[in-house]
C-alpha cells in the first residue's frame, strides 16, 4: 500500500527548486537552455573499446579529473543556492532531509554516508529546525520519486512541516566512465547505449497548513501523488521486460488524479529497454497519458542523469507547467513524472500548477 492511500494530496505544496546542469547553474538557466535545446555533449580523452572517444553530457566548469564525490559535491552546492528557501523556514522550521544518491553498486564504490554527512552540515547552516539524520535512498533513477513518497508520508503524519530532497548523481567522472564502458552502457557507432551525463536538483515540500500562505510567495505547485514500484524483469536479468512496474505506477497515480496529465517528463536514457517499457505502460494507462502524446525524456538534453534524473526533470517540468495556458474556467495544467533504475525500482509522481 502506497504512503499516499486516504490522504488528499493537495495538502502538500512544492515551495522551492533549485537545480544544477550541464547547460545551467540554475533552474532558470538550465530550464532555458532546454527550450532552446541546447546541449553540452563533449569528447572526452577517455576512449572506448573501439578507440572512439567517450561522450558526455559535463558541466564544463568542473576538471575532468574530478572524482565522482567531487563533481556531484560542487553541483549540489550550486544546486542548493539556487533552491532560495522561503524566510518562513529559516525561523525554526521542523524539516527532515532526504536526499536520493547512486546505486549501492558493488563494483563501484560511493561513499553515500559522507556524502550525506557533508550535505546535513550545509543544509543545517540554513535550517536551523532541521532534525534527525539524513534519510539516503539509492534506487537509481527512481530515487527521487522514492523520497517524494517517503516526505508526502512525513508531511501528512505531521512528523515535520517541511521536507528538503536533494537528488544528486554524476557518471562522468574517470572510474564511471571506466565502468560504463566495461558494461558495454556506452553509447556505440550503431547508435546504441548511452551518454554519460550529471547534475544535481533540489526541492522543498511543505505542508501547506505549516505557511502563511496570505503572507507568503505562493507556492510553485501542487504535488498531487507519487507512487512506487519494484519490477522483477528488469534490465539487469535476461528475461523480458513486461512493464507491471511502471503499469502499477501509472495506474496508482490514476487513482489519484482522475484528469489527463498535460506534460510528461521522464528519466529515460534513449535506450531501446526503456523505450518498450514506456510504450507497454502507457497502452494500459491512456486515460491517463497527454494527448497528443508527446514526452521529453531527459537523454535528449541531459543524457542519463543517474540518481538526479528525477528531480531535474521534475523540476524541469514544473517549471514548463507555468508557461502553459489553459482556457478559463479549467483546471492548471498537470505533470507526469517518472523514472525507472536498472535493478528494478520504478517511481513516478503527478505535479500540478498553481492557478
Amino acid at each position: 500500500m502506497s504512503a499516499l492511500d486516504g490522504i488528499a494530496p493537495s495538502t502538500v505544496a512544492v515551495t522551492a527548486i533549485g537545480v544544477c546542469t550541464p547547460i545551467g547553474l540554475t533552474a532558470e538557466a538550465s530550464h532555458a537552455a532546454l527550450r532552446a535545446r541546447l546541449t553540452s555533449f563533449w569528447m572526452t580523452e577517455l576512449r572506448g573499446g573501439r578507440g572512439e572517444p567517450i561522450r558526455t553530457s559535463s558541466l564544463t566548469l568542473l576538471d575532468r579529473g574530478m572524482s565522482r564525490f567531487e563533481r556531484m559535491a560542487a553541483m549540489s552546492d550550486w544546486a542548493f543556492e539556487d533552491m532560495r528557501l522561503p524566510a518562513s523556514i529559516r525561523t525554526g522550521t521542523r524539516a527532515a532531509l532526504v536526499l536520493a544518491l547512486p546505486d549501492a553498486d558493488a563494483d563501484l564504490f560511493f561513499d553515500a554516508e559522507a556524502f550525506a554527512e557533508r550535505w546535513a552540515q550545509k543544509v543545517k547552516t540554513y535550517l536551523p529546525g532541521a532534525a534527525g539524520p539524513v534519510r539516503v535512498l539509492q534506487q537509481g533513477r527512481s530515487a527521487f520519486f522514492f523520497a517524494v513518497e517517503h516526505a508526502i508520508s512525513l508531511l501528512e503524519r505531521r512528523e515535520c512541516e517541511a521536507v528538503v530532497i536533494g537528488a544528486v548523481d554524476s557518471l562522468c567522472s574517470p572510474e564511471v566512465l571506466r565502468h560504463l564502458e566495461g558494461e558495454g552502457r556506452l553509447l556505440q557507432a550503431e547508435g546504441h547505449g548511452t551518454i554519460p551525463g550529471e547534475g544535481a536538483a533540489f526541492v522543498l515540500l511543505e505542508r501547506a497548513g505549516a505557511r502563511r500562505m496570505a503572507e507568503e510567495t505562493p507556492p510553485l505547485g501542487w504535488m498531487r501523488g507519487a507512487a512506487t514500484a519494484f519490477e522483477s524483469c528488469h534490465f539487469l536479468q535476461d528475461a523480458p521486460n513486461t512493464a507491471q512496474a511502471l503499469a502499477s505506477v501509472f495506474r496508482q497515480l490514476r487513482h489519484r488524479w482522475s484528469e489527463r496529465a498535460d506534460l510528461l517528463y521522464t528519466c529515460e536514457t534513449g535506450e531501446p529497454f526503456w523505450v518498450a517499457e514506456l510504450s507497454m505502460a502507457y497502452l494500459r494507462n491512456v486515460p491517463l497519458m497527454p494527448e497528443p502524446f508527446v514526452r521529453m525524456l531527459a537523454a535528449s538534453s541531459f543524457g542519463d542523469l543517474g540518481a538526479a534524473a528525477g528531480g531535474i526533470m521534475a523540476g524541469m517540468g514544473l517549471l514548463s507547467l507555468a508557461r502553459l495556458r489553459r482556457p478559463a474556467g479549467t483546471p492548471p495544467p498537470v505533470l507526469l513524472s517518472y523514472g525507472s533504475a536498472e535493478r528494478g525500482h520504478v517511481g513516478g509522481c503527478l505535479m500540478q500548477a498553481v492557478r
